[in-house]
């Protein structure tokens, strides 16, 4: 049946089942606002109801008396109901817009509350375990933490931080926009190299992009409400674990984690140094502002003078450099994507052009 939401010219249509037994009465006068829905006059149940269009859509067109009967049916309702109908249903959609927003805002409410008593927990955690964090750390030797972002973000950046997506206020390049991990209040960060299989996949998808790595102080592992994954944080073994589960991201052990050995000997297989996290998309989110005062280093992928001079002048702490091995994969790459004859950067040597 042609779409009743938009039937030719003024006039009103009726449709019927195949087997004939049910009509229904549509007329352009009284149109849905929604335009993959449609009302329709039930003819069998004497009142005005509201359908999708794919219901609607098996219906057969309907000519000669019966038709003309039905419309006559359907008319006699208009008059006598057809006002009042279209002002219960405005009122109707009011109301559940009402209720939508009230909906959202204790759906938010609820979030901010979760998000509090999970960062609490955090905070708690770490604060017993800084020291034990701090010695791991220097024992691993990870130099710094890493956050890759477009260019066009580094003006924000550099003037505010790297802010959790919760409290962007202005326009920022997204590198992911479904936020998977399910937690938009925190940044994702990683250990002593970027995620490179994440990492390649975004500069694929935006050839034309050019990109930065931020270079971050190690205290943040201590300073700032911190979950650590041995892999991705999108993971469905993560993402679909309740707030219990996430206890076990915390803190040291959690920290720890994240350069397993299993099975045993199986990072110096991988020729990993004891910097290099065992999954190359093992992940930090942390649940705060990461101050400016933190970025030790900026690395673009390609020159930009103008950037590179902001950068000087909002981050004079911070060294700016192009290119080098972290646009590159790690000394892994060939255990992740077997068969791969692409170059790589070799983890297990000092990196001269790391400034800290």
């Amino acid at each position: 049946m042609t779409s009743p939401s938009a039937p030719p010219g003024d006039g009103i249509l009726v449709g019927r089942t195949s087997a004939g037994l049910m009509f229904w009465v549509f007329d352009p006068a009284i149109s849905h606002p929604d335009q993959s829905r449609v009302y329709a006059f039930a003819l069998h149940a004497g009142e005005m109801r509201e359908y999708t269009l794919a219901q609607v859509a098996t219906l057969f067109p309907m000519q000669g008396e019966a038709a003309n009967a039905a419309i006559a049916e359907y008319l006699r309702w208009k008059e006598a109901r057809g006002k009042t109908f279209l002002r219960d249903e405005e009122r109707r959609r009011e109301q559940k817009t009402i209720d939508a927003k009230r909906a959202a805002i204790e759906e938010a409410k609820r979030r901010a509350e979760r998000v509090q008593q999970l960062v609490e927990h955090m905070t708690r955690k770490q604060t017993n375990d800084a020291l034990s964090i701090a010695r791991f750390v220097e024992e691993h030797r990870i130099p710094y933490l890493v956050h890759f972002t477009r260019v066009e973000n580094l003006v924000t950046i550099a003037e505010n931080g790297i802010l959790p997506r919760t409290l962007l206020e202005q326009e920022f390049r997204h590198n992911d926009s479904m936020r998977l991990d399910g937690f938009p209040e925190a940044s994702s960060l990683s250990l002593s190299f970027p995620n490179y299989l994440m990492f390649y996949r975004y500069r694929c998808l935006y050839p034309d992009a050019n990109w930065a790595v931020l270079l971050l102080t190690v205290d943040i592992l201590s300073d700032l409400p911190c979950l650590f994954f041995t892999t991705n944080a999108a993971n469905s073994k993560f993402r679909d674990a309740g707030d219990d589960a996430l206890e076990s991201r915390m803190g040291l052990d959690a920290l720890s984690a994240m350069f397993y050995d299993d099975p045993p000997g199986v990072r110096g297989e991988r020729g990993l140094p004891s910097r290099a996290t065992t999954d190359p998309q093992a992940e930090v989110l942390t649940f705060s502002v990461v101050a400016p005062e933190r970025i030790g280093a900026v690395c673009l992928l390609r020159p930009d003078r103008a950037v590179e001079a902001m950068l000087r002048g909002r981050l004079p702490h911070a060294k700016v450099s192009v290119g080098g091995k972290l646009f590159e994969p790690r000394a892994d790459y060939r255990f992740w994507q077997s068969g791969a004859r692409v170059p790589y950067a070799d983890t297990t040597q000092p990196q001269p052009d790391i400034p800290f």
